[in-house]
Formats: C-alpha cells, structure tokens, sequence
C-alpha cells in the first residue's frame, strides 16, 4: 500500500516540474546510473553493470528525444549528435566489458548538467522560465510549446515526462 502511494506521489511529482528541471532530473538520473555501471564494470558484476547501463540508456536516449529545434541549428546538431555517439559507445559496455565510454559519457553529461543549471535554471533562463509559470499559471497543456526571452520550452506529457529549452 504504501508503495504505491509513494509511486504515485513521485509520479505527479514528475508530472508537475517544469520541463528545464525535468532535463536536470534526466541529467542527474543518467550520472546516479553511469556511476553504478561503472561500478558494477569494475567489479566484474555483470548483473549491476547491465541493469544501470540499460536505465542510463533509456535515460539517455529520453534527453536526445527531447531535443528540439531547427534541424541546422549548431546546438541541436551538437547535443543530437553527441546523445547519438553516447549511445552507440554504451551499448558496446556490455559486450567489451570496457570502462572508458562510460568515463567519457559521465564526463559529458556532468559538464551539460552544469551548463543546464547556470543557462536554463539560474540567471536570465530562471527568469524566462518564472515569467512562463507565472503568466501561464493554470493555463499550461500538455503538448504545448513556449517561447520566451528566445528560450523554446516543451511539455512533452505525463507519459514521457521531458522537455528542451533551447535558444532560438
């Protein structure tokens, strides 16, 4: 009973945040599961190299579904390809039982989920972002695209909690 009323609890939680601090939930859930595969890796535990290597895929390759914008874009190409390069290299963990694409990818993802804070979730993305919430108050659907002070915000749903700002 009670599990269930926690899961419900996290999911309305999920379903609630806005999009740019969806993206660092995304960032921090990948890292949590990077560092476990690595670990399991080290520690020649195949059973816990494989469960966190298949979330911080799945994690993976929910951010690279969330990126969003015009195609020529050199960010939009940068991050689509770079979330691309991270996935082929990690579903080769399992079978070359290799560390290095995971130091890598963990490298990768810190430094996003640092550019992510300072951009998006502090300074001038913070305030874009309140101004959004603040205007649209109760206005929100699902689906729905913004455009504030050049940043695009998408909400993607309740089944696929994500969501992309980028400058446009």
């Amino acid at each position: 009973m009670y599990n269930q009323g926690a899961a419900a609890y996290r999911m309305t939680s999920i379903t609630t945040t806005d999009p740019a601090r969806l993206i660092m939930l995304l960032y921090e859930g990948a890292l949590k599961n990077l560092f476990l595969a690595r670990e399991g890796v080290v520690k020649n535990d195949p059973v816990k190299r494989g469960e966190h290597l298949g979330k911080a895929i799945s994690i993976i390759t929910e951010l690279l579904a969330s990126v969003e914008g015009d195609p020529e874009n050199e960010v939009v190409q940068f991050l689509r390809g770079l979330y691309s390069s991270m996935l082929k290299e990690l579903m080769k963990v399992n079978i070359s039982n290799d560390v290095k694409p995971i130091e890598l990818s963990i490298k990768y993802l810190a430094q996003l989920k640092n550019i992510w804070k300072e951009q998006v979730l502090e300074g001038e993305g913070r305030k874009a972002l309140d101004d959004i919430q603040h205007k649209a108050e109760g206005n929100l659907s699902l689906g729905r695209r913004h455009t504030v002070g050049g940043y695009h915000a998408k909400n993607v749903g309740a089944d696929t909690p994500q969501g992309f700002y980028d400058r446009g």
